[in-house]
């Protein structure tokens, strides 16, 4: 793997010196340009991830040409070091730059405020030249880049730096690539954090005495090539048909692979295919891998770095084909303390604790990240006797080996990631075992963790205050604002909401708390909110605004109060199209509905827990949101009857929501009455088709015919148990969905805990 010598990472720092150098030289004529004349920049998506979002970056304006970084977690399988991925911005360069030359390069750049919470983000964030834009599924491209600087965030910069292209350059990248560490700030849920570029202009230079950075060595832009196409450093090894013997011409590659090991905590994975002929693939293909692994450790490799898996002839081709018969090397996907953790965990799946004992208390607490070894607390380790004494010794080694003297940051972390069970804790651990690993736990739900949670914040932030993240972790300062705007009780909030702004003026939150809380009071009270916080990416990659914003024309000037990022003209534009015929009153009402329409339901798996689905309690609830549905869809009838079907721009996107949740609750002829008058609208534009096809799906359950998405679950009242009624062409189910917007259906059942290949059977 390319590593940068010792004398090119003293250029590398030496690029600081003149990032903010202003030096005046005469005007030289422009090689490359970019401004608002001539916007010829574009966007290159990350193959796994950003073409999520494509269709969002998609409606921005050209210019300024929108990039974005994340540090999303998914993309930890098989990445090198670093984590997320990047939508990189590029300018066309068409090989204009001659190799050796020295050009100056000026920048105009702008960041969003999470910029400055995230070092990853700040120490790998620069300039890059490129002769080809690779598709990276993994996470960010590895390339020698130019490092900006640690630059201000939310106003325009000026960089300017000297450099020398040092190979074929078709393209200048700027965005976030790869390096050695990993990124500590951690979110799941695909958060986008963007960077805009204004500017651009590259002139040959007036001063090559100036200091500069050497980019794009020649001698790697082929090996880069190779890396990106075979997605990370990889070898196929071809058998002959019954053999196991390795040919010579292979032994010449393996022995490479000693030399591209970074560290002793990177990995070689090792996997074994063989084609359908013969009756003992099986261990043919384990045979084949024995062979490969005894090679890379004669190289002098340790066994500890190396990890296989036997696929035999279960992913052969229908027909007898020599490229089945073959060992594939992969290096560096994942670490040395995962695949420890990972065996472990194996042995603590089968009630071998000893073994599980002996591996992570004599090696893995050694080798594993201080910081992310806490999440293994809530990993899946058992039941039982010999899994409790296990987990009381993982959970005071971690509190008084890894957090000595820390006893208030373990508490805050310990939570933290005690407040992702049952939602996305499993994202998480993907940072402590193997990236191949297909377990993921089952958590039994405990609807009464969140209060217990929220009560914490509540007790703590009112003897404390909020604290800085020197007192109590950066996750600490992440939990408690976050635990007191999951509540959804108007009266906690609003005690909240002078308390966020305290919090705010003296630096210990940042603003865009106080401006979530206060919409979300605002929007619990009246449907309306001020600063545009609770919007969303629907299905198309468009930002909406969930609930209606009360004063479009100061949207801005509110946001720049709260430090948040401006709207772009074009959102602005959309924004005000979407509610140019707002009904303030009709916004409220629907509101109300919504309001009283969820309040019972959120109850439900209370009193469940509490109760059991068939007590009297759960009875009298049932009876209770029976009789609310009644009158809710009395309301919407009248409010149908008198208006028509209202779009988004009239009642708001939550408004609109309500409307068709109101049918959904009703009964089946009210149901059937209003399907026809849903599908026009959905014809028109004029609501989510996602909404469509729950209310047809329910339709067809009722009616005792075979749904057409699945997205309709029933509980069978015998055993309790919640399974998936029948579905029309199951073959094609996702595609369907996907066709909609909606997630695969084995995911989607996850949160019944219903295991979807079971179903299949």
């Amino acid at each position: 793997m390319y590593r940068i010598s010792n004398y090119l990472k003293l250029l590398f720092t030496s690029v600081l010196t003149c990032v903010c150098l202003s030096i005046k030289i005469f005007p030289q004529e422009l090689i490359i340009n970019y401004n608002q004349q001539t916007p010829i920049a574009n966007v290159h998506y990350h193959k796994a991830i950003g073409s999520i979002y494509k269709n969002y970056y998609d409606r921005l304006p050209i210019y300024p040409i929108t990039g974005a970084y994340s540090s999303t977690g998914y993309t930890l399988i098989g990445v090198k070091s670093g984590r997320g991925q990047c939508n990189y911005i590029y300018i066309p360069s068409d090989n204009k730059l001659k190799i050796g030359h020295q050009y100056n390069i000026q920048i105009s750049l702008w960041l969003d405020r999470d910029y400055l919470d995230m070092p990853y983000f700040q120490n790998h964030f620069g300039f890059a030249v490129a002769s080809n834009l690779f598709e990276n599924e993994w996470g960010l491209w590895y390339k020698q880049f130019i490092h900006f600087g640690v630059l201000e965030a939310e106003k325009p910069v000026k960089i300017e730096f000297e450099f020398r292209p040092m190979t074929k350059t078709k393209y200048l990248v700027i965005g976030v690539f790869q390096g050695d560490e990993m990124d500590d700030y951690y979110l799941s849920d695909f958060s986008q954090h963007e960077f805009k570029l204004h500017s651009l202009e590259v002139r040959e230079s007036k001063n090559p005495e100036l200091p500069f950075q050497y980019v794009g060595d020649p001698f790697i832009e082929k090996q880069l090539e190779n890396r990106f196409s075979a997605r990370i450093d990889s070898c196929t090894i071809y058998f002959k048909s019954g053999s196991s013997e390795i040919e010579n011409k292979y032994k010449k590659l393996l022995n490479s692979y000693a030399d591209k090991l970074r560290t002793k905590q990177d990995l070689i994975n090792i996997f074994g295919y063989t084609d359908i002929q013969g009756s003992e693939n099986k261990k043919l293909g384990e045979s084949r891998i024995e062979s490969v692994k005894k090679e890379l450790i004669k190289s002098g490799i340790d066994s500890l770095n190396l990890v296989s898996i036997n696929y035999g002839e279960s992913k052969a081709s229908s027909k007898i084909d020599p490229e089945d018969r073959r060992v594939e090397v992969f290096l560096n996907v994942g670490k040395v303390h995962q695949k420890i953790y990972t065996e472990a965990l194996e042995f603590a799946h089968i009630g071998h604790y000893e073994d599980a004992d002996n591996l992570i208390f004599k090696k893995w607490v050694y080798l594993v990240p201080p910081k992310l070894a806490i999440t293994s607390l809530f990993d899946c380790w058992g039941e039982g006797e010999n899994a409790e004494i296990f987990k009381n010794k993982l959970y005071k080694i971690i509190k008084n080996k890894l957090y000595k003297n820390e006893s208030l940051k373990f508490t805050f972390d310990s939570l933290y990631f005690e407040s992702k069970i049952d939602n996305d804790i499993n994202a998480y651990l993907t940072n402590i075992r193997l990236p191949i690993t297909q377990k993921r736990c089952k958590y039994s739900k405990d609807i009464n963790q969140q209060k217990r949670l929220q009560k914490f914040a509540d007790e703590y932030i009112r003897q404390n205050g909020f604290q800085t993240i020197e007192e109590i972790g950066k996750r600490g300062s992440l939990l408690l604002p976050e635990l007191i705007l999951q509540n959804n009780e108007l009266k906690s909030l609003d005690n909240y909401l002078n308390i966020f702004k305290e919090a705010c003026s003296t630096g210990k939150l940042r603003w865009d708390y106080y401006a979530r809380l206060y919409d979300k009071i605002s929007v619990l009270k009246s449907g309306l909110q001020k600063y545009g916080t609770q919007s969303y990416v629907d299905h198309r990659g468009v930002r909406i605004a969930h609930s209606p914003i009360i004063d479009l024309d100061s949207l801005d000037e509110f946001r720049r109060r709260v430090k948040l990022s401006s709207y772009s003209d074009k959102e602005i534009t959309e924004l005000k199209n979407g509610q140019n015929m707002l009904d303030t009153f009709l916004v409220r009402k629907l509101n109300a509905v919504f309001q009283s329409d969820q309040s019972y339901r959120e109850e439900l798996k209370i009193i469940e827990t509490i109760y059991g689905y068939d007590s009297n309690e759960m009875k009298s609830h049932l009876s209770e949101m029976v009789k609310i549905d009644s009158i809710n869809i009395l309301i919407v009838n009248d409010i149908l009857k008198a208006n028509g079907w209202l779009a988004p721009n009239k009642v708001g996107h939550q408004g609109n929501k309500t409307i068709w949740l109101i049918i959904q609750h009703s009964d089946l002829e009210t149901q059937i009455k209003y399907l026809p008058l849903i599908k026009k609208a959905i014809d028109n534009g004029e609501g989510d088709p996602i909404d469509l096809a729950f209310l047809e799906d329910r339709i067809l359950v009722q009616q005792k015919l075979p749904q057409v998405y699945g997205t309709q679950v029933l509980r069978n009242e015998e055993t309790g148990q919640y399974f998936v009624p029948e579905i029309k062409e199951l073959r094609s189910v996702n595609q369907r969905r996907k066709s909609i917007g909606l997630q695969p259906l084995e995911l989607y059942l996850k949160r019944w805990d219903i295991e979807w290949n079971d179903q299949c059977k």
